[in-house]
C-alpha cells in the first residue's frame, strides 16, 4: 500500500470491543499508536502521517479478535 499525508483503515471487528493499532518502522519502534472503541462491522480509521517520514512501516491492529499486520509505503 502506497500512502502520501495521510490514510483511511478500515477495521472490521467481530464484536464490539477496544481495537489497537500501532505503526511500527523498519526497526520496530512505534512511531504513532492509538486505540478505537469498535463497533462490531466496520469502523473507518483515519491516519494523519504528515509527521513520518518516508520508508516503508508496518501497521498492526489488534483486539475485538483482530490479528492483523500489514506493511505500507509512505512517500
Amino acid at each position: 500500500m502506497l500512502v502520501a499525508h495521510e490514510v483511511n483503515v478500515t477495521i472490521t471487528a467481530a464484536m464490539d470491543g477496544k481495537v489497537k493499532w500501532q505503526l511500527l518502522d523498519n526497526a520496530g519502534r512505534i512511531v504513532i499508536h492509538n486505540s478505537i472503541a469498535a463497533k462490531k462491522g466496520n469502523n473507518g480509521v483515519i491516519i494523519n502521517l504528515n509527521r513520518v517520514s518516508a520508508g516503508t512501516y508496518f501497521l498492526v491492529v489488534s483486539g475485538a479478535d483482530i490479528n492483523q499486520k500489514n506493511k505500507m509505503q509512505r512517500l
